[in-house]
């Protein structure tokens, strides 16, 4: 099912995506669309998120990425900490957030975390609070 939509998210571009090059794996995009079958199903929110993007000009800004839908790469859903512990589910556009520079030196502000690997389920982090994740892990 996703082969065809690979091969055209992936045309001209040397095997990277188009939009999500630098915050979204190849390796992560399978996993990626399969969570996103789930979405209006009750087993969505014990899927575990699949990456962490954050700010690196203010770390307290995290984005769990959960699930893409194949139709609509630009967008994801995701898990949303402005920083103030109360984290939700919302939509994000990875193009929105990949052109974010910072004003002065001109890099990119959003990261993507590549040595964090989840070790709770959407449920889990919504219900305990993104900041406290050290809590989940114990």
């Amino acid at each position: 099912m996703h082969a065809d939509m690979l091969e055209n998210l992936f045309a001209d571009t040397g095997g990277e995506p188009k939009i999500t090059q630098a915050l979204i794996l190849n390796r992560d995009l399978a996993q990626l669309y399969d969570n996103h079958l789930l979405i209006d199903d009750d087993r969505y929110m014990d899927v575990i998120p699949v990456c962490r993007l954050y700010s690196n000009t203010n770390r307290n800004i995290q984005l769990l990425v959960c699930s893409m839908s194949p139709d609509l790469p630009d967008m994801a859903n995701a898990i949303v900490d402005n920083g103030r512990g109360v984290p939700e589910l919302d939509e994000i556009c990875l193009s929105e957030l990949s052109e974010l520079m910072h004003p002065l030196y001109g890099y990119p502000i959003i990261e993507r975390d590549r040595h964090w690997r989840s070790k709770a389920t959407i449920r889990d982090y919504i219900n305990g609070g993104l900041i406290c994740e050290k809590k989940l892990e114990e």
